[in-house]
């Protein structure tokens, strides 16, 4: 079973990097929203050191260019999540026909509320305690993660209840491979900011380049985690994951 995990984790990076190939406009969308925010911060002068970024970073400026970053990130991570059912029904990865909107309604009212109300609850605690309590609210609810992906890839079988009595094994899963890629790939992001502090413009722009380009592979391999994870280990994945 642990040989099978790290087998699929494999396959995860493989066709997570596949992707911008077999369907380019997913990770561009991140990129390019990437990057617009990234132009924002250098023309706001967050970069001249880091005084400068942590004085601008909750600012209303800032924000402003952030927006659709946020927005453009979670679009290529559902259509990354999103391209491995379609492909297999012989569907363009753009049709939303595969989706069980009703479910998807309630799956992301749900997660929304969990989402504020675990950052409200983090913030009125405070300190490593309120941050304990957060993760710990997630951990709860991380059957969720099941019901959301059902309802994207059009999978029927799974309920609320269900995801919750049966669910926490793919949950697990899911979760498991998103934390192994985005600890790395998150410090290696926030890397990149330290490292164009003070810098010359050339440098600053070369590492905003490579920073958008990382954020679309954040996207597309989480995205792929997602729906590769929501498989079985004992289960072939979708011919589109196995194609070359």
């Amino acid at each position: 079973m642990i040989r099978l995990f790290f087998v699929r984790f494999l396959q995860i990076l493989k066709d997570g990097i596949r992707l911008w190939w077999l369907a380019p406009l997913i990770p561009f969308i991140a990129v390019a929203t990437e990057f617009y925010q990234h132009y924002g911060e250098v023309s706001l002068g967050m970069f001249v050191n880091r005084e400068a970024f942590a004085d601008l970073a909750q600012s209303a400026e800032r924000m402003a260019w952030a927006t659709p970053k946020l927005v453009g990130v979670m679009i290529a991570m559902v259509a990354s999540a999103q391209y491995w059912p379609t492909r297999a029904r012989g569907i363009s990865w753009w049709s939303t026909r595969i989706f069980l909107w009703k479910k998807l309604g309630i799956a992301t009212a749900l997660n929304v509320v969990i989402t504020v109300a675990g950052s409200q609850l983090m913030v009125a605690i405070g300190g490593w305690i309120g941050l304990a309590v957060y993760g710990l609210l997630l951990i709860m609810t991380l059957p969720l993660l099941v019901y959301t992906a059902a309802a994207l890839f059009g999978d029927d079988r799974w309920s609320i209840e269900r995801s919750f009595r049966d669910g926490w094994g793919t949950a697990l899963r899911i979760g498991l491979y998103m934390l192994m890629l985005f600890v790395p790939l998150q410090f290696i992001h926030g890397f990149n900011h330290q490292m164009a502090f003070g810098q010359e413009a050339s440098l600053v722009w070369s590492l905003m380049i490579w920073d958008s380009i990382l954020v679309g592979l954040i996207a597309t391999w989480l995205g792929t985690a997602v729906h590769h994870g929501f498989q079985s280990l004992s289960q072939e994945l979708d011919r589109s994951s196995s194609a070359s």
